[in-house]
């Protein structure tokens, strides 16, 4: 755990799903968290079951099913590839950690790299899947929290990724600091960006709104992140991690392209 809970400034409360949690900034690392803490929550992974957050829960929250993001993501992806190749043109192979509907990785096919996906939630990879049939064969089940992939995982290139992208995944685990932990087993022996992104509570959303600010959603975020401690969270994993930049391309979020 990041932050001790008993420890924090409190900001005001929020109701999700029908609950209202209190809303803290923890002192000594500025991070946003929520009490009660995800952890305590019963079975929150259930979240992540069918279709409950890759369609109900993102009308809940006024978005479209990631299924119906398609085009979307795949622009979205293109930017985030693009700055790829700029700071680090030797990636060649990605994995798209949490790869939802599957836009990146079929991007990154369409721009010759050796691409794949995983994702906790089997029925959104069928989605992909069927989106994409190129994606049949890239895409596999993987649990970021405890490093396990389901045995059937396609065989990826000699553990040597070139590349890690990670959208919208770190806010929403208890430990991302053993999440990204995990990653190595992808990594080999050359070096390997890793991309990340979050939302952002630098942000003027999250600085005007406050509580009210729409990522503050505590039946699915652990933890809110800006972009430093996010990168101390980045270092505890890897502390060789050396940061190549840093892009707010989208208001409310901040990436960071990070070599390990």
């Amino acid at each position: 755990m990041l932050v001790r809970l008993d420890d924090g400034e409190r900001l005001g409360s929020v109701t999700d799903d029908g609950a209202t949690f209190d809303v803290f900034r923890d002192r000594a690392t500025g991070l946003i968290f929520c009490r009660p803490f995800l952890s305590e929550l019963s079975d929150y992974k259930r979240l992540y079951a069918g279709d409950a957050y890759h369609v109900r829960r993102q009308r809940d929250v006024g978005h479209l099913p990631y299924r119906d993001r398609f085009d979307h993501d795949r622009e979205i992806a293109r930017q985030r590839l693009q700055t790829l190749r700029e700071v680090f043109p030797d990636a060649d192979s990605v994995l798209d950690v949490g790869c939802s509907n599957g836009a990146l990785v079929a991007v990154a096919l369409d721009e010759g790299l050796d691409a794949y996906g995983c994702d906790l939630n089997p029925d959104i990879l069928r989605c992909a899947e069927a989106l994409d049939e190129r994606l049949t064969g890239r895409l596999f089940v993987y649990d970021f929290e405890t490093g396990a992939a389901e045995p059937s995982a396609p065989s990826l290139p000699d553990c040597t990724l070139r590349a890690l992208v990670l959208n919208d995944v770190v806010e929403h685990v208890i430990d991302p600091v053993a999440g990204l932990g995990h990653l190595r087993q992808f990594m080999g022996s050359s070096r390997t960006a890793l991309i990340i992104d979050t939302p952002d509570t630098d942000s003027e959303g999250f600085r005007t709104l406050g509580t009210a600010w729409h990522h503050v959603r505590p039946v699915e975020h652990a933890y809110l992140f800006n972009e430093r401690n996010l990168m101390d969270v980045v270092r505890a994993a890897f502390p060789e991690a050396e940061l190549l930049r840093t892009t707010r391309p989208i208001p409310g979020k901040v990436v960071v392209y990070v070599l390990i």
